[in-house]
């Protein structure tokens, strides 16, 4: 009886080994992009890449030319500009015209968020954060314009619908 017992539950151990060993890798047949790497089935994609193989630019979905209108502390104002692609970034856009300024700035495109790091254009510096809607036609950007003393000179909120 004893013997039998122990055949039963060596059986049952081999099974449940072998159950475990059949485990499906869930990242087989996953190919994830641009040092992405898969989890769970999923790739997790490095900064500047997205999608579901990691080999969308995360700055792609701004590229497009906007009517803009700025409303700031001193003035309100409409202009146009385009946002294209800097050659060979992932991450990074030239936002042309910007503030109406006819310069040219760059921006740092994260996600659903375009970030203005500091920069200076004519004596001034700039600084800001947009965020693109879910529909991506429209983005809401709020800067603010500093003096070569940091001071603020002036605060926008712009409003840029994809043309």
């Amino acid at each position: 009886m004893n013997k039998n017992r122990n055949h039963i539950i060596f059986f049952v151990l081999i099974c449940v080994s072998l159950l475990g060993a059949c485990k499906k890798n869930p990242c087989k047949g996953v190919n994830c992009e641009n040092g992405g790497f898969c989890n769970d089935g999923s790739c997790l994609c490095p900064a500047g890449y997205e999608g579901n193989d990691c080999s969308v630019f995360s700055s792609k979905k701004f590229i497009a030319q906007y009517l803009i209108t700025d409303y700031c502390s001193s003035d309100t104002f409409n202009y146009q500009s385009d946002l294209t692609q800097i050659p060979d970034s992932a991450t990074y856009i030239l936002f042309g015209n910007f503030a109406n300024s006819g310069k040219n700035i760059r921006a740092k495109a994260n996600g659903n968020q375009l970030l203005i790091e500091q920069q200076v254009i004519n004596q001034l510096t700039i600084n800001g954060l947009g965020i693109i809607d879910t529909s991506m036609h429209k983005i809401v950007l709020s800067y603010t314009v500093y003096s070569s003393t940091q001071q603020i000179i002036d605060s926008c909120a712009a409003v840029m619908i994809r043309q």
